[in-house]
C-alpha cells in the first residue's frame, strides 16, 4: 500500500443523507438552484464567513435531559467566530460531547489501521480507474491530479478508501489543516473544559461500514465526489457559507449530492442504518440519563430526509431547530 494509505482522517461530510431540517426557525432562503461553487457564491473560505454566524443548532429534550446537536464542516478559517449565542450556550452547558467516532486517540487510529489493512485494496486484479469507462475514467484521473494525487498512486484502492484519501488531499490542496478540522477543535476544547467525550460508533465500525459495500456500487459515489473536490477552495467556501448562513437545503445539495449518484443500497448502508442506530442511542440517553449533552457530527448527517433529526422525530421526539 502506498504512502497515501497513512492519511487516515475522519470521514467528514461522508456518504451523508438528504433533506429535511424543519424546526422553530425557518432556514435561510435556499440557494440550491445555483451550481456548485457558482460565481455568485463565495470563492474563498474567508469571504464565506463575513456576516454574523447563523450556524444551525438543534435541540431534543425530555423533562430532565437536553440533547443539543450541531453539524460540522470540513474547512473553516482559524479564528472564525462561528459559535453564535445559541451554540456557545449549548457548548457551555453540556457536560458531555458526542462525536461521530474516536478517530483521534491512538487506540482509534490503530483500529482504523487494521480495517484499512484488511479492506482498502481491490482483490479483483483491477485498478481503481478500471472500474470506470470512457469519460468517467478521464474525469477520475483528472480530478485526482487536481487534488495532488494520481491514478497510479491510488492504484488498487477500493472506491470507499479512495474517497477517504481524496477528501483529505482535497482539503489540504484547498488550504486546510487536517489538525484544525472542526471536529478535532471541538474535541480539544471539550477536554480542556473538563467535558466527557463519547462516541456514536467506534472508529473501526465507522470505516467498516464504508468498506462493507460492493465496489461497483460505491464507484458512482466516488466519481460524483471527485467532481466536487476538483473545484477546490470554492467548493469548500460554498459549503462553509451555506453552513454559516444556516441554509440547510444548500448544505444538503452540496454535501449529500454524491449519494444521489449511488445505488440506493449505499444510502441504506452508510446513512439510514447508521442514523437509526444513532437515534436509538440518543433515545436511551434521553430515557435513562439526566443532564445536558452536545452532539457534534459532520453536517451532512444533520440535513436530509433521512437525517439524524428526522430519525429522532420518527421516534416521537420534537426536534427544535434554532
Amino acid at each position: 500500500m502506498t504512502r497515501l494509505a497513512l492519511l487516515l482522517l475522519p470521514l467528514l461530510g461522508a456518504l451523508a443523507s438528504c433533506g429535511d431540517g424543519s424546526g422553530t426557525q425557518e432556514p435561510a432562503a435556499t440557494k440550491g438552484t445555483l451550481p456548485i461553487a457558482a460565481e455568485e457564491r463565495p470563492q474563498t473560505l474567508s469571504s464565506a464567513v463575513t456576516e454574523e454566524s447563523r450556524v444551525p443548532l438543534w435541540e431534543v429534550s425530555d423533562p430532565d435531559t437536553i440533547v443539543y446537536m450541531i453539524g460540522t464542516v470540513p474547512l473553516i478559517p482559524p479564528g472564525t467566530n462561528w459559535q453564535n449565542q445559541g451554540v456557545r450556550a449549548a457548548f457551555g452547558q453540556a457536560s458531555t460531547v458526542f462525536l461521530e467516532a474516536d478517530f483521534i486517540s491512538r487506540e482509534g487510529q490503530r483500529s482504523m489501521g487494521v480495517v484499512v489493512a484488511q479492506t482498502a485494496e481491490l482483490r479483483s486484479g483491477k485498478t481503481l480507474t478500471q472500474l470506470y469507462k470512457g469519460s468517467d475514467r478521464e474525469t477520475v484521473t483528472d480530478a485526482l491530479s487536481t487534488i495532488g494525487a494520481s491514478a497510479s498512486e491510488f492504484g488498487t484502492f477500493r472506491p470507499w478508501f479512495a474517497a477517504v484519501q481524496s477528501r483529505t488531499l482535497a482539503q489540504v490542496a484547498a488550504g486546510g489543516d487536517p489538525a484544525g478540522q472542526l471536529d478535532i477543535v471541538i474535541a480539544r476544547e471539550a477536554v480542556e473544559g473538563g467535558k466527557r467525550l463519547r462516541y456514536l460508533e467506534s472508529a473501526a465500525d465507522m470505516l467498516a461500514v464504508q468498506a462493507a459495500g460492493r465496489d461497483e456500487e460505491d464507484a458512482p459515489y466516488l466519481l460524483a465526489l471527485l467532481e466536487r473536490l476538483a473545484l477546490g477552495q470554492p467548493y469548500y467556501a460554498d459549503i462553509l457559507s451555506a453552513w454559516y448562513e444556516g441554509d440547510l437545503d444548500r448544505l444538503d445539495f452540496l454535501l449529500n449530492g454524491p449519494i444521489y449518484a449511488a445505488p440506493p443500497q449505499v444510502k441504506e448502508r452508510v446513512i439510514i442504518e447508521r442514523h437509526q442506530s444513532w437515534a436509538q442511542q440518543l433515545d436511551r440517553v434521553l430515557t435513562d440519563e439526566k443532564g445536558i449533552f452536545l452532539v457534534a457530527i459532520p453536517a451532512g448527517h444533520m440535513v436530509g430526509d433521512e437525517s439524524l433529526p428526522t430519525h429522532l422525530r420518527r421516534r416521537g421526539y420534537e426536534v427544535k431547530r434554532y
